[in-house]
């Protein structure tokens, strides 16, 4: 009865109190099927072709965000959205790879379990895709990027070895500055101080965080402490961050000015970061 009563009323409605009817009686969802013609006339009546493009145009944008907020924090491959999108099984209104691409941006979560996993797998493997390693006549070395970096994504980590402040402190000193790499410092749990120097867990690769150059003011990424999981263990690791929008083929800076107040103050107690 109450389709009958729509139906006979519908020619009196105009565009707007179509749509809102429409979407009251087929609410759009991720998951929602097509609508039947004859189930949108019975509704809208002459309205039914634009609110139905309507209803698809809102679901397009829904599945796209929903495609986006699998890959919180770093932007995925067109094959890695190609295969979340094929799992979902959506016959038709199925969304563009290009599109999710295209409106992708970082999550300001970091507290996301599932990509903290992904990130904490290219922690260990040191597979960060996106970056090389250059030679510079006046650097020695730097790292470049092969693709565009957005604000607020994670570009790598600085992956090192934890050292007490004093072992670090003469590390530093001792160790040529061709194989410095650049020193940070962090406090675990127990308020224990971890710094990062070159890595002994890969000792045959050349990671990108030790080799990213200093600027203070041309610097676009920042470091931040983030505590992630790994085979039942809390690890601090050290990510560089997009400060700004990074483009192909523009070099990693990082300001090593760091001080007691760097990293959300975990270095407070630390005189010698301010030296």
């Amino acid at each position: 009865t109450s389709r009958k009563g729509a139906l006979s009323s519908c020619k009196k409605l105009d565009e707007a109190q179509a749509l809102n009817l429409f979407y009251e009686h087929f609410p759009v969802t991720i998951d929602g099927q097509s609508i039947q013609n004859k189930d949108r006339r019975l509704i809208v009546g002459m309205h039914e072709r634009y609110c139905y493009d309507k209803w698809r145009s809102q679901q397009v944008k829904m599945r796209r965000d929903y495609v986006i907020a699998h890959f919180p924090r770093r932007q995925p491959t067109a094959r890695q959205v190609e295969r979340y999108i094929e799992r979902q099984n959506w016959q038709k209104n199925k969304v563009k790879v290009e599109t999710v691409l295209c409106h992708w941006q970082p999550s300001i979560n970091t507290d996301t379990p599932k990509d903290n996993k992904e990130i904490m797998k290219l922690v260990m493997s040191q597979k960060w895709k996106g970056l090389y390693i250059a030679s510079d006549p006046d650097k020695g070395k730097k790292v470049m990027t092969t693709r565009p970096f957005a604000k607020g994504e994670v570009v790598c980590d600085y992956h090192g070895l934890p050292l007490s402040g004093k072992q670090g402190k003469k590390l530093l000193e001792a160790t040529e500055n061709d194989e410095m790499g650049f020193l940070t410092s962090t406090r675990n749990h127990q308020g224990k101080h971890a710094k990062t120097v070159p890595c002994p867990c890969h000792p045959e690769m050349d990671t990108f965080g030790r080799r990213i150059n200093h600027s203070r003011k041309r610097s676009n990424i920042k470091g931040q402490l983030q505590q992630l999981e790994e085979g039942g263990k809390v690890w601090n690791v050290i990510l560089f961050i997009a400060l700004r929008d990074i483009q192909v083929q523009q070099e990693l800076l990082f300001d090593y000015g760091v001080s007691r107040k760097s990293f959300g103050g975990e270095g407070e107690d630390l005189e010698w970061l301010d030296n």
